[in-house]
């Protein structure tokens, strides 16, 4: 067992050394090709505290985390290790957590074992590399449970004030984590009951922080825009989204394979050993499916399988159970198999964009110092980052010396939808614009001089 390792020194050397081995595997993804919400992030959101927290226009403005890019990058610079590192360190963060987390449940060996379940999974090491608030989420909703369930309410102002911050930030991170925080509160009202006492130290804390959480979307309320991306964005089809949450947490390769089995030994283990930990599992999951079948009644809309990030950490909780009380040499063995698994899914991140990088060349030569360039989703942001990072240039904002806009568009992003989506009708109309052929790219060229 563990305890033959020599005492805690020896068992602080082995979880560094395993969370070393974890973080190593996709720390070359961190400079990976920009993703189109992250680049969208960095270049509208990250350039201001008062924009990052007030400036919700769309649900891919994390606000906790464009504000933590922001002073990021004011450290690394407008780089993407500047951009993508409050994700690194938060998922880094996550991993010291769901050992401790897993330790108590069910000993050093589910602890360690939580590490390499949760740092290996594709999706986050996808999330650990990208500049989104996803991984700010699974850090928060781990402390938040951690919080509630490990270390039980107290009459303490450091206990109702520690909830009341931790929702807060939940819901300046991520809107939709109002359900992690209502599931909750379900868990705690079914497990205690109501009474004076949770209502002091718990439910009113849980309450206000979620609350004052929503005041920095009070303007995207009031002119509906907050109920107008309810009914727009997400899945529309349970079925569907539950084929691509399995798929998205239990990725079809070979580490996804041992998450998954890991997993299902998991919960019978957790029942074995730890049958009150089990029920709250099973409590937690079954109060999820009501919010969300509760969300697709009234607006028509599900959660995109994203959004459910803070679950991961869960499932690698549970399936530490597996390996809990193994002898050190299996359990070993099986962590370095699992290390080794994880690198397979990890080089899907890092392939490089060939698209983006013939784009970007073709545009380098053909434009000039007075261009500005707009084209359609998804690769004008990314775009528009490089330009930033190499020239220093902000070519898709049009200035008083812009003579030309030129129009990147294909069979999608056409010119009418561009224009309008820019809201380009006070700038030109289409009887000043003439179509060009740049290599292998079409553009409409629309000259501004009179």
């Amino acid at each position: 067992m563990m305890t033959r390792l020599g005492g805690d020194a020896a068992r602080l050397i082995i979880v560094v050394l395993v969370m070393c081995g974890v973080v190593a595997v996709y720390m070359p993804a961190l400079t990976r090709t920009i993703e189109y919400d992250e680049a969208f992030t960095s270049l509208n959101y990250s350039v201001d505290p008062s924009i990052a927290i007030f400036g919700y226009s769309f649900p891919n403005n994390h606000l906790l985390y464009s504000l933590s890019a922001w002073a990021s990058q004011g450290v690394w610079g407008h780089n993407l290790i500047g951009l993508r590192f409050p994700a690194w360190a938060a998922a880094l963060l996550s991993l010291a957590l769901i050992f401790r987390m897993g330790q108590r449940i069910g000993g050093f060996s589910a602890g360690l074992a939580s590490i390499v379940l949760l740092g290996g999974a594709l999706l986050f090491q996808q999330y650990a590399t990208e500049g989104r608030g996803y991984t700010l989420t699974g850090l928060l909703a781990l402390m938040l449970l951690y919080q509630v369930e490990w270390k039980r309410p107290n009459p303490s102002h450091r206990y109702r004030y520690t909830l009341m911050l931790l929702c807060f930030l939940l819901m300046i991170t991520l809107i939709s984590m109002a359900f992690w925080i209502a599931v909750m509160l379900g868990w705690l009202i079914l497990r205690d009951r109501l009474n004076r006492y949770n209502f002091t130290n718990v439910y009113w804390p849980m309450i206000i922080g979620s609350l004052l959480g929503l005041t920095p979307y009070s303007y995207a309320f009031a002119v509906g825009r907050i109920q107008a991306h309810a009914t727009f964005f997400g899945y529309q089809d349970f079925v569907l989204l539950g084929r691509d949450l399995l798929l998205t947490f239990f990725t079809p390769n070979l580490f996804g394979l041992c998450l998954a089995l890991a997993f299902v030994v998991g919960i019978i283990r957790l029942w074995q050993l730890q049958r009150q930990k089990a029920q709250m599992i099973l409590c937690l999951a079954l109060l999820t499916l009501i919010l969300s079948i509760a969300q697709w009644v009234i607006t028509d809309r599900l959660l995109y399988p994203r959004n459910y990030f803070y679950l991961l950490p869960m499932i690698a909780l549970i399936a530490g159970m597996c390996f809990a009380h193994l002898h050190t040499s299996v359990l070993l063995g099986l962590i370095a198999f699992m290390i080794g698994a994880s690198t397979l899914g990890v080089a899907q991140l890092q392939r490089p964009s060939d698209r983006l990088n013939t784009v970007y060349q073709i545009f380098q030569q053909h434009l000039t110092p007075t261009d500005s360039l707009l084209g359609g989703c998804c690769l004008d942001y990314p775009l528009y980052h490089r330009f930033r990072q190499t020239i220093d240039e902000r070519i898709y904002i049009i200035t008083p010396q812009t003579t030309r806009i030129i129009l990147w568009i294909d069979e999608v992003n056409t010119p009418e939808k561009i224009i309008q989506d820019y809201k380009l009708e006070p700038f030109i109309t289409m009887d000043e614009c003439a179509p060009e052929q740049w290599d292998q790219l079409t553009v409409l060229v629309c000259s501004l001089e009179s």
